[in-house]
């Protein structure tokens, strides 16, 4: 009985690490609605209306008061100073997303919509990141999308969003260290995604994210983990597909906290002898798309037994 309850207890931990890492706003379930003159829609808690070709935010919307999230990427024509005086009606509205709009700016107004909690700016490259770290300084903002947008370093005055929980980075080229020294002062800070950021190595500042929970790596030109990657003590899943390991990281080994490693698509040929041991805490492996022969794999799937997810294929 005990050893089937220890089963589900594992089984929920995993499911849900699988949720939570997940890369999408999924902070409201149910049907997400296209069209303002659909159906039920008034009771809707989410709204897409990306690429709309919108210039006016449709006037029906002030009437959805329990939309929790809407979507006008991609209208670069909406005006969005008027818009935001509607947003700003909505007492339920926390998620805002403004992907591919060809800002400049955002209007002085945008602070009216102080209650949101995620904020995703994906490929707006010409925006004034800095103006707009200081609209979101009153803000409560715990999800914010800078992905695509050329970056090499955090806009000044990021480091005041200290409600922010998770920061995404994606398709950027970040200098790390400067990024690092920056975002380990902000004290709720648990998921980072730095992939395809054409990172090579990771500096020894990365020790500073020793809050992090999630960290997602994949799809840059890593070869090996510096050793001080096993002092992010808090951290349970690491992503890091799509790299250039050749060997298994015996740092996965060495860190205290880590369930589940997703090392999918890199050319592994080895795995360290230490993973033999059994006295570390990763519990989940996925290693798809690697270079070991048949025999290995084999080996692998013995040395690997225990662990609740291991794929080699």
């Amino acid at each position: 009985m005990k050893k089937r309850q220890s089963c589900f207890y594992v089984f929920i931990f995993f499911i849900s690490v699988f949720f939570i890492s997940c890369n999408t706003f999924k902070t409201y379930y149910g049907t997400t609605f296209q069209h303002i003159d659909s159906k039920n829609i008034l009771n809707t808690y989410r709204l897409n209306l990306s690429n709309q070709k919108l210039t006016e935010m449709p006037k029906m919307v002030s009437n959805l008061k329990e939309l929790r999230m809407i979507n006008l990427s991609g209208n670069v024509d909406l005006n969005l100073e008027k818009s935001f005086k509607i947003l700003a009606t909505l007492p339920k509205l926390e998620v805002v997303l403004l992907d591919s709009m060809a800002l400049t700016t955002l209007p002085d107004n945008f602070k009216l919509l102080y209650k949101i909690k995620q904020l995703s700016l994906v490929h707006n490259t010409e925006l004034d990141l800095e103006k707009t770290m200081e609209l979101l300084q009153d803000f409560d903002l715990e999800f914010l999308n800078l992905s695509n947008n050329n970056l090499n370093i955090l806009p000044a005055g990021m480091e005041k969003l200290i409600a922010l929980k998770d920061l995404k980075l994606s398709n950027n080229s970040m200098h790390l260290s400067e990024l690092f020294f920056t975002i380990s002062s902000l004290p709720k800070l648990r998921s980072l995604w730095l992939d395809n950021n054409q990172i090579q190595t990771l500096p020894f500042e990365i020790s500073l994210l020793d809050k992090l929970v999630y960290l997602y790596l994949d799809d840059n030109m890593l070869t090996e983990f510096p050793k001080e990657i096993n002092r992010l003590e808090k951290l349970v899943v690491l992503h890091a597909s799509g790299n250039n390991f050749k060997k298994l990281p015996v740092e996965l080994t060495e860190m205290s906290r880590i369930k589940f490693a997703i090392m999918s698509n890199n050319p592994i040929e080895s795995i360290p002898k230490e993973f033999d041991k059994r006295n570390y805490s990763l519990l989940a492996l996925v290693m798809d798309g690697n270079h070991l022969n048949i025999d290995e794999k084999k080996e692998a799937k013995k040395m690997f037994r225990r662990f609740f997810i291991f794929s080699a294929r």
